[in-house]
């Protein structure tokens, strides 16, 4: 992505979300420079070294995730996964990781939590404020507890950023997971 033009077109939200919530867009790339293939993985160099951990739900064996996943390893991140059905092998990526010992194997962020020994996380003093994508699924939640699956048709998205939504609303001490179907606390 671009600094001075969003790439692909559809993340012009997410922009916008990221810039009004106080966030930051950064590149290495002088405005202008067009949003070329080999950019992406330099991008994801930058996006590992300003992480402490790297959480990758979904991977194909040759996707961008997995070179990530080894820009992480590189500078000393933590990597964790989410294992995938061995029958899913458009995701065998994040099954590989776990099984070379590369990524730990996560089923929620509090397993990322206890790896980090953070067992709790305060509560803010004022009210939470969720992006777009958690108000849905707090909308979505509010009725019943619901699968992963549920969710991303609910939200038209696919689900690696549902995924990602549900960690964040996890760490935010929103919803749980119990036998696998999210809940609000």
């Amino acid at each position: 992505m671009r600094l001075d033009r969003v790439y692909p077109a559809e993340n012009r939200r997410l922009a916008t979300e990221i810039l009004q919530s106080g966030g930051a867009l950064i590149s290495e790339f002088p405005i202008g420079s067009p949003a070329l293939k080999h950019h992406f993985p330099m991008r994801n160099r930058i996006i590992a070294g300003l992480s402490k951990g790297l959480i990758i739900t979904q991977a194909h064996r040759n996707s961008g995730a997995l070179i990530t996943a080894r820009y992480a390893l590189d500078q000393g991140r933590d990597v964790f996964a989410v294992p995938t059905s061995p029958l899913h092998t458009q995701n065998s990526g994040t099954n590989h990781l776990i099984r070379c010992g590369e990524a730990t194997l996560i089923e929620s962020a509090t397993d990322v939590l206890t790896e980090w020994k953070m067992d709790t996380v305060a509560k803010s003093a004022g009210p939470i404020e969720y992006t777009s994508l958690e108000a849905t699924l707090v909308k979505a939640l509010s009725k019943e507890p619901r699968t992963v699956d549920e969710l991303v048709i609910d939200a038209g998205l696919n689900v690696a950023r549902v995924s990602e939504a549900l960690i964040t609303l996890q760490l935010k001490q929103t919803v749980r997971q119990i036998n696998l179907k999210w809940t609000l606390i």
